[in-house]
């Protein structure tokens, strides 16, 4: 159905992926999430293990795929990620200051986004003009990576 709110078309529709959440072949153990297009990918963590491997939900299909794997593996509910000109970045997930890792879609590749190392302990993070914002509520800060 779509429905006409001034100059904007909003489609409505409905689904559930509590089937596809719920399936054997669905992160145990997940903490985020990002899009990229028509697939969310997602770090695949083990319990209690950190885990490099990333799972990618193609929401056209409704199937699931293993990505390529990050090159560190990194503990769930620490990493934050974001998707800035198509490209998602991870940051955190393991102890001490952490490199930051940007995959391609394009290219299925993971590569390091240069020598700096961060701190990052973030539960919630999210991008928005060209900045993954990470949110610790441990300590209470937010900060910025761009």
């Amino acid at each position: 159905m779509i429905t006409s709110t001034h100059d904007y078309q909003v489609e409505q529709r409905s689904c559930s992926l509590a089937g596809l959440l719920t399936s054997p072949h669905f992160p145990t153990f997940y903490s985020s999430g990002v899009s990229v297009g028509s697939e969310i990918y997602f770090p695949d963590h083990g319990w209690p293990f950190p885990s490099k491997k990333v799972r990618v939900l193609d929401t056209r299909s409704g199937t699931i795929r293993m990505g390529p794997s990050m090159k560190v593996a990194r503990w769930a509910h620490k990493e934050s990620m974001g998707v800035v000109d198509g490209k998602i970045y991870v940051i955190g997930g393991t102890y001490g200051k952490n490199q930051v890792e940007v995959f391609d879609p394009e290219t299925q590749t993971w590569e390091f986004a240069g020598e700096e190392k961060v701190q990052c302990n973030s539960r919630f993070s999210g991008s928005l003009e060209d900045k993954v914002y990470m949110v610790d509520l441990e300590h209470g800060r937010i900060s910025a990576y761009s």
